[in-house]
């Protein structure tokens, strides 16, 4: 037999595991679609490089509102660099995205077996 006081700590542990597992899950959420928009800028970014390099002279950027007058040369620097930071977030948010996964499967399987016990 179960004491009360045994099972009204299970339960007390159990919504703190739910409650961890829930802000693991937004946190899961959230790197997702970051993950989505950077390769979706990344795509951005390769079909920008493909117009810069098929252009035969000059081309115009956009800084702010205003389009500036650039050498092909210069806005594709400014796109390689562009590139290389959102690859290096890129990278980043997969690992946390894999971290987060393994800490919410870790949870969800904690949770799965402390509700079998009840």
């Amino acid at each position: 037999i179960v004491s009360l006081g045994v099972v009204m700590e299970m339960n007390e542990e159990m919504v703190k595991k739910l409650k961890e597992y829930e802000a693991y899950e937004k946190q899961l959420q959230s790197a997702l679609l970051q993950i989505n928009q950077l390769k979706l800028q990344l795509s951005e970014i390769d079909l920008a490089k493909k117009a810069v390099e098929s252009a035969e002279s000059d081309v115009y950027k956009s800084v702010g509102t205003v389009m500036i007058k650039t050498t092909k040369e210069d806005a594709l620097k400014d796109l390689k660099e562009k590139k290389e930071m959102f690859e290096i977030r890129l990278a980043s948010l997969e690992r946390q995205q894999k971290e987060m996964t393994e800490k919410v499967n870790a949870i969800r399987t904690e949770l799965e077996q402390s509700m079998g016990k009840q």
